[in-house]
């Protein structure tokens, strides 16, 4: 019963963040674009790899600029983060550097993580999560956050 938009941060390339070009520039349109794509959603459901146990530098700076918009458009807002990486933690230690930039923004983010380990060697030959296990755990972990996020949407 949900609609994914499915975005790439390819579709929100943006220059590093520096003050100077926001004084003379100001914030990039792959800005705008993203945060209209992520406001007029319900939710919002981040998956990054895990880069050197942090968050891939494209989408913290995605996030910087972010939060240089007074007031803050994505505050308010509920996420979801997952990752996936063929290390056995799954990226769940970039997610939590990256929740702390999230929640200083106000963003809402649920309090699971979802951390695909093995990544590489999780999906059948059509794409799917080949241990049923997992799969189960993360069709549970969606639809309580979908319902979650959908009584933070409406309060």
């Amino acid at each position: 019963g949900h609609e994914a938009d499915l975005a790439n941060m390819r579709e929100f390339d943006m220059p590093l963040y520096n003050f100077d070009i926001q004084e003379s520039d100001g914030c990039p349109p792959a800005m705008d674009a993203m945060v209209d794509r992520i406001t007029s959603s319900d939710a919002w459901i981040i998956v990054t790899p895990e880069f050197n146990w942090s968050v891939p530098g494209n989408i913290k700076n995605a996030i910087d600029w972010i939060s240089r918009v007074k007031p803050v458009p994505i505050a308010g807002r509920s996420v979801l983060l997952a990752a996936a990486s063929p290390s056995l933690t799954g990226g769940v230690r970039g997610l939590l550097h990256f929740r702390v930039s999230l929640e200083s923004l106000g963003v809402w983010t649920y309090p699971k993580v979802f951390a695909l380990a093995q990544a590489n060697q999780a999906f059948d030959d059509n794409g799917a999560l080949a241990n049923a296990e997992i799969a189960g755990m993360l069709e549970t972990m969606l639809a309580d956050y979908c319902s979650g996020a959908r009584a933070l949407a409406n309060r």
